[in-house]
């Protein structure tokens, strides 16, 4: 898989499902989600576990609000930033579906 050079920051998988304490989905499902809300997603360089997409944040964040609603987690902190983020309803529709002849940048 081609990496992303276009987009400058990457993040993990891992820490944003720890920001809102809920299990990691898949990085295919994940990867899927994004593919399928039209955007790129590419491995980083200089983290195995990093990700790279040019996927605005609130459509990262309403794929784990979706994720989250899925697999529940236990109550947060009313203060927590997890909690602040679920707290808003998501506005995508999230499709987790694996897409087999997927875009430049999107296979695995």
């Amino acid at each position: 898989m081609q990496e992303l050079h276009d987009i400058p920051l990457f993040f993990s998988l891992h820490n944003i499902s720890g920001t809102v304490k809920c299990t990691s989905p898949s990085a295919v499902m994940f990867r899927s989600a994004v593919i399928n809300a039209g955007y790129q997603i590419s491995s980083s360089h200089c983290n195995p576990l990093g990700l790279k997409s040019d996927a605005p944040w609130d459509v990262i964040w309403d794929i784990m609000r979706c994720w989250v609603k899925n697999h529940p987690i236990k109550e947060q902190p009313r203060d927590s930033p997890g909690t602040a983020i679920l707290s808003k309803s998501p506005q995508l529709e999230v499709c987790y579906l694996f897409i087999l002849h997927c875009p430049l940048y999107a296979c695995m």
